[in-house]
């Protein structure tokens, strides 16, 4: 049956990976890097997915030079490129989208405080001044 397929296991472990992470028990709840985790767990996953949302990751970075809203971009894209690149697989195509999008909400989740910075203009970029 196709509910027992490896990637649905590869995700749904992905996403305690993230929590693991976001959220570890020996620093008092308090870590990140789930953007990091997500991109190893798509380089595991699909390699086409993170390739395309690491080139928005970058685009986006140039252009704006801040990384929270690099990060946010390229994450939400994330359920579009499992869309198109597993489409004619012979996965449950909604599971995958619906694990994708529990890691897409953890992302967002981690990032509340910057975007409310970024909707008052106030997220720092990373290099040079923001013109």
């Amino acid at each position: 049956s196709e509910w027992y397929l490896p990637i649905y296991g590869a995700l749904f472990c992905g996403i305690f990976c993230m929590l693991g992470h976001v959220f570890p028990a020996f620093f008092e709840l308090k870590g990140g890097k789930a953007v990091a985790v997500t991109v190893g767990i798509f380089a595991i996953v699909d390699w086409r997915c993170i390739s395309v949302a690491l080139a928005i990751f970058v685009v986006v970075l140039l252009i704006s030079r801040i990384i929270s809203i690099s990060s946010l971009t390229a994450s939400i894209s994330m359920p579009i490129w499992i869309i198109l690149f597993k489409r004619n697989t012979n996965e449950n195509i909604y599971i995958s989208i619906v694990l994708t999008l529990i890691m897409v909400l953890i992302i967002y989740l981690k990032h509340i405080e910057n975007i409310k910075r970024l909707i008052k203009g106030e997220e720092k970029p990373i290099f040079g001044k923001k013109e």
